[in-house]
């Protein structure tokens, strides 16, 4: 069913002028640089009944349509009587009852009687509804209606007659289209798809396409459409088979832009699911796409489906991409991911994601075991419940996961400026941790996700050349040069170790990937010289071996792999003794926890086009080439569209005994610098441990954001210099990964970057509740990444930082003063100025100080480097251990100021008070300090290395 429509002017996503009374504000499903934040917004309107199955954001209000006959203010008992669409201002997340618009919608959602689609009006202040109904506040009205956005009075200008339901708008320019399950619009034959003029209603003799033959039924529909963002092409879906006369199996494109409409040379099979004379998805559906979306480009679009367990290749309960740009038959998409059975209801695509929403339990599910209502998830599945986004370039679902109960779906989806809108037909959704979301936050039909605090979403670049040939195998760790024609000298970087056990590698945004004998994949931060800890790629049970199930195949033998490569979001490898080169869809993310294995397994090459991928002996790619090992030489062969080229393969070099499954490139010089392996993390095979040698220093910053530097440390900037003119109170510095730069943050939550420190966002002005303020920071380790954290006890992560719970919804009894993440970088944790601490992902509680009597506000937690416990410091210099050994405090002492601030430094910390006076407690040496010539304004934060 149609979830949303879009307003595209001129090529481009426009703003709509609304006059007065509704200023522009906003534009129409706006492409976005990040992921929303998983955590919803608290302040949004309940739907009390029915269901929401479309979303508008249009001026400054947000219209939702749909079953529905009530609604409701966030923390209000008043219940609004709203018949199927209502208005909403977002900037008070409170219903407009200037608004009224009351259709015979029915919230039984057996009767299917509602509104389905809303679109913008180009150049009026109105928007155009359409679906299945008969009256409007009383009076008759069929299908489809132009009404006033102020108020919701009918255009009775605007008269077109449908003959049956409106499914789907989308208006372009002056167009309207519209499609259902119509025969006929404005008195003349339309089977499915029709445009009107949007100004006068006239039908629009261009675009007369017959949708025709429905795949089951008597009835051919179009469900579902989206049109190009240059208005040229649009994609249709639903219940037919025949577009103008053309075999089109229930997705088709037709060229919008030519005169009159034609039907492109675009044609697939995936979707035609006959299999000896039965159809292979279930017949209670008499067709299986649900929603389409073109991407902010224009370069492709996503389909979703509904259809139950998938078997033998047809795309039901999927989501599938495909290439606006591709012509010919038999096309297949560039990626599918499976629920197991589940259905997909909606998506938008936003470029950084692709959101969909459905009754979906897991995704990468290709292998179910059980049936829809008793399923377990297959081999490889990840849990996403009623909602996901997924990777744009390899179909698998990204980190964000704020979990929906999930009902029938989530019907409708549109993109903001400010974030993500949703819309369903169920109670609760975001603060998902369990199957079932009975956790979850109550957000009854409608729930928005702000981009505020969403993470980046990483966008690892392919490797050109010249670059840095390395080889890891029974002769250790090997570095050369490599230009695409010619190997440089060996270089030795380890001895030999357990080379021989590795099974396949490949580089990524400065992750190493490695295949082991043992069949584990593991993966270490890597720049070419350090490596960082060892982590595990959890497989989520694909087993050693490649099978089938209903022909996909599924498995992964890493023991027997040769060869591996990654090639935009897509994991190539060779097998022992397999002429073939497979490849499966891959997700790397800067927590391993997050990457994603593709569960299903296709083939690339060696399956009738002449080449022999059984002899490789390692693998890696770059510059539009495939390079391997085979017996001493090494191979070249032409690699375009994710398909090497049969009859360009050439000898590179001869005779240069690589000698090494584990063949990857690096960039010249190398990859972004990272922090060394901590204790106990596992190096790779033959690898030379560079132990961290003795620089130490720190920096301290005052109120104002001037910052100074002892020791090592290196002063990059001040805020008094980034900010001229503005009103700044400094709470917090953070460093780099690097030690090269670091941030500031003010206590409105403005961040500051010097040196390498990337900004990657700050609160917005009005996000914080009266009185909050931000008081601290903490970073990931990638420096890709930090949380800000509040008065109230929220955390608000920016870039790579993922959100694991807060303290908002919390009456504390203190203030939050200060955080830190955990080593993995997979959670942290707050501390109050009673002492109380709060620990969320994978942070370990080790006690706290809430609830007694202090004789002076805790500032600072600062962790045990040794046994994983921390220590809290108070304004006194009073210490606290839990967990962690007595280093010594300054509670007995008599201050001149009080401390503000503590930092892990050697096996201990230091301290330092308000007259920049630092108190060392560890086994580093004293660098110097402020407390003979204090500040003119106090010492808020130190932060330092060593």
């Amino acid at each position: 069913m149609p979830k949303r429509s879009r307003l595209l002017l001129a090529g481009t996503l426009a703003l709509l002028l609304l006059g007065s009374s509704l200023p522009v504000s906003r534009a129409l499903y706006t492409a976005h640089d990040t992921m929303v934040s998983a955590d919803p917004t608290d302040a949004t309107p309940h739907v009390v009944d029915g269901k929401v199955d479309a979303i508008l954001p249009m001026g400054n209000r947000i219209y939702v349509g749909g079953s529905f006959t009530q609604v409701r203010n966030a923390n209000e008992s008043r219940v609004i009587t709203r018949r199927g669409l209502f208005a909403l201002d977002p900037a008070t997340n409170k219903v407009d009852e200037t608004f009224v618009a009351d259709f015979d919608v029915n919230p039984d959602r057996t009767q299917d009687r509602g509104i389905k689609a809303l679109a913008a009006a180009p150049g009026h202040n109105e928007l155009f509804v359409g679906g299945e109904f008969g009256t409007l506040n009383g009076a008759a009205a069929r299908k489809l209606v132009r009404l006033n956005a102020v108020n919701g009075a009918l255009d009775p200008t605007f008269d077109v007659s449908v003959s049956a339901a409106v499914k789907d708008l989308v208006v372009h320019g002056s167009r309207l289209f519209l499609a259902g399950d119509f025969t006929s619009v404005g008195g003349q034959p339309r089977g499915g798809l029709a445009a009107v003029d949007a100004g006068s209603g006239a039908l629009d003799g261009d675009v007369a396409t017959a949708f025709s033959v429905p795949r089951q039924g008597n009835e051919p529909r179009v469900e579902t459409i989206a049109v190009t963002p240059d208005g040229s092409t649009l994609v249709a879906a639903g219940n037919f088979t025949e577009v103008g006369g053309q075999s089109r199996w229930q997705v088709a494109l037709v060229d919008v832009g030519s005169r009159p409409a034609r039907v492109i040379d675009w044609q697939t099979d995936r979707f035609d699911d006959r299999d000896l004379g039965q159809y292979r998805c279930s017949a209670a559906f008499d067709s299986h796409p649900r929603d389409v979306d073109v991407s902010p480009d224009g370069a492709y679009f996503v389909v979703v489906t509904t259809g139950a367990y998938t078997s033998r290749g047809s795309l039901c309960d999927t989501a599938s991409r495909w290439e606006l740009g591709a012509r010919g038959s038999g096309l297949q998409p560039t990626w599918v991911d499976y629920s197991g059975g589940d259905s997909f209801t909606a998506v938008a695509v936003t470029g950084a994601a692709v959101y969909v929403g459905g009754h979906s339990r897991w995704l990468n599910n290709p292998k179910s075991d059980g049936s829809n209502q008793t399923a377990t998830p297959g081999p490889g599945s990840v849990t996403r419940e009623g909602i996901a986004a997924l990777d744009p370039a390899s179909g698998l679902p990204l980190p964000w996961n704020p979990g929906r109960v999930r009902g029938e779906g989530a019907w409708a989806i549109a993109s903001t400026p400010d974030g993500l809108w949703v819309g369903s037909d169920t109670d609760k959704t975001g603060g998902w941790t369990a199957p079932g979301c009975e956790g979850c936050e109550f957000h009854q039909k409608l729930a928005f996700f702000p981009l505020a605090g969403g993470a980046a979403v990483a966008q690892p670049q392919p490797i050109g050349l010249p670059a840095e040939l390395l080889s890891v195998g029974a002769a250790g760790l090997v570095k050369r040069s490599f230009d695409g024609a010619a190997l440089g000298a060996p270089v030795a970087l380890g001895t030999a170790g357990d080379g021989g056990r590795v099974r396949g590698a490949f580089w990524l945004a400065g992750r190493l990937y490695e295949g082991r004998d043992d069949g584990r994949v593991l993966r270490w931060g890597y720049d070419g010289t350090t490596f960082g800890e060892a982590a595990e790629v959890d497989l989520r049970g694909l087993p050693p071996s490649h099978q089938n199930h209903n022909a996909i195949m599924y498995g992964f033998p890493v023991a027997d792999v040769t060869g591996m490569f990654y090639d935009g979001g897509r994991l190539y490898y060779t097998v022992a003794g397999d002429r073939r080169l497979f490849y499966r869809y891959f997700l790397s993310q800067p927590n391993a926890a997050d990457d994603v294995v593709g569960a299903q397994v296709l083939v690339a090459s060696g399956a009738g086009d002449g080449l022999d991928w059984s002899r490789v002996q390692g693998m890696t790619a770059a510059g539009g080439a495939i390079y391997w090992s085979e017996g001493a030489d090494l191979r070249r062969v032409d690699f375009a569209a994710g398909q090497p080229r049969a009859g360009t393969v050439t000898t590179v070099a001869r005779s240069v005994n690589l000698d090494a499954r584990g063949l990857f490139l690096l960039p010249p010089g190398g990859g972004a610098p990272l922090p060394p392996g901590g204790p106990g993390g596992a190096l790779p095979p033959g690898a030379v441990n560079p132990a961290a040698v003795g620089p130490s220093g720190y920096w301290m910053v005052d109120e104002r954001g001037t910052v100074s530097s002892f020791g090592d440390a290196v002063h990059h900037g001040d805020i008094g210099t980034a900010a001229a003119g503005q009103r700044v109170v400094a709470v917090d510095l953070e460093p780099t990964p690097t030690r090269q730069g670091y941030w500031v943050v003010d206590n409105d939550g403005r961040v500051f970057g010097f040196g390498d420190a990337r900004y990657l966002g700050g609160v917005a002005a009005g996000a914080m509740a009266k009185g909050e303020k931000v008081t601290s920071m903490s970073t990931t380790r990638t420096g890709a990444g930090y949380w800000l954290f509040t008065t109230r006890g929220r955390a608000l992560p920016f870039g790579d930082a993922h959100f694991h719970g807060d303290m908002a919804k919390v009456a504390l009894n203190g203030p939050v003063l200060d955080s830190i993440p955990t080593p993995s970088g997979n959670g942290y944790y707050m501390v109050a100025a009673d002492g109380g601490i709060f620990s969320f992902g994978d942070a370990r509680f080790a006690g706290s100080m809430g609830g007694k009597k202090l004789n002076a506000p805790v500032q600072s937690l600062v962790p045990d480097p040794d046994r994983g416990g921390y220590w809290l410091v108070a304004s006194d210099g009073g210490v606290f251990a839990f967990d962690a050994p007595s280093r010594g405090s300054m509670g007995a002492v008599r201050l001149n100021k009080p401390v503000t601030g503590m930092v892990p430094y050697g096996n201990g910390y230091l301290m330092v008070g308000e007259d920049g006076g630092i108190f060392n407690f560890s086994n580093r040496a004293f660098l110097g300090s402020l407390g003979a010539n204090p500040p003119a304004r106090p010492i808020v934060s130190v932060a330092g290395f060593g």
